[in-house]
């Protein structure tokens, strides 16, 4: 299943609010590279002694003032702007899982009704071959697990892609050259992270299928253990 088709179930609410908290995400991924700046400045303030300039005035007697301007004195501001930074940060990171989470939650519900609905119409042989152990699995595991990837790990993943973007663009404007030798690595990085997703999915589609198997097996004991402890099948039950 691609990624996009788990969305094919949402409607106009689901998709603008989505799209918010995208917009959002975006916004908490940004934020990372702006405290680069303002880290920057105090970096600068603290460091850089030539900072440390003589603004010098010459009044109507002809006496000469110096105003010494310390780095210090730069600080509250600077404070300001990392206090301001982090409650932006931390509204548009509320704003982005809420509206993930709110549209996830009317998806995965919808999908759960399409597929109860989708069962009780099915024809008996089919029941023959699907046991209602994996059915249960499927409509109660397998969901919670598109819910959990369609809910806040979406925006996690957006702000991410952001603060890649944002980062990428600081380190070009201040200093290109140092910036492109990263850069030359970047492939080996995405062919390792390829091949990474790739052994996750398809170990997960063994893990869901098992696991639906395992349930059924239990599910089934479970209902008959009476029968099974009559008939000593204890260890039978334990190898299936």
């Amino acid at each position: 299943m691609k990624p996009f088709d788990m969305y094919k179930f949402a409607d106009k609410l689901d998709i603008a609010l989505m799209i918010i908290g995208s917009i959002a995400a975006l916004g908490v991924g940004a934020c990372h590279p702006l405290m680069f700046v303002i880290y920057q400045k105090v970096l600068d303030n603290f460091l850089d002694h030539s900072r440390l300039h003589s603004n010098t005035t010459v009044n109507n007697s002809n006496e000469c003032n110096t105003i010494i301007t310390s780095p210090i004195d730069i600080i509250p501001r600077i404070i300001k702007y990392y206090i301001i930074l982090g409650f932006a940060s931390i509204l548009l990171h509320w704003i982005a899982c809420a509206s993930w989470i709110a549209a996830a939650e009317r998806q995965v519900r919808r999908i759960r009704y399409t597929l109860f609905r989708n069962i009780l119409r099915q024809e008996i042989g089919w029941f023959d071959v699907h046991k209602t152990g994996e059915l249960s699995s499927r409509l109660i595991g397998d969901l919670d697990r598109i819910k959990d990837g369609m809910s806040e790990k979406v925006p996690d993943f957006i702000s991410l892609i952001g603060r890649m973007i944002g980062s990428l663009i600081y380190s070009l404007l201040i200093g290109w050259k140092l910036t492109l030798v990263y850069l030359s690595i970047s492939p080996l990085i995405i062919l390792v992270m390829n091949l990474t997703i790739k052994m996750i999915a398809t170990f997960t589609i063994k893990e869901i299928e098992a696991f639906a198997s395992a349930s059924s097996i239990a599910q089934e004991v479970l209902q008959n253990i009476r029968a099974v402890t009559a008939f000593h099948g204890q260890e039978k039950e334990e190898e299936r």
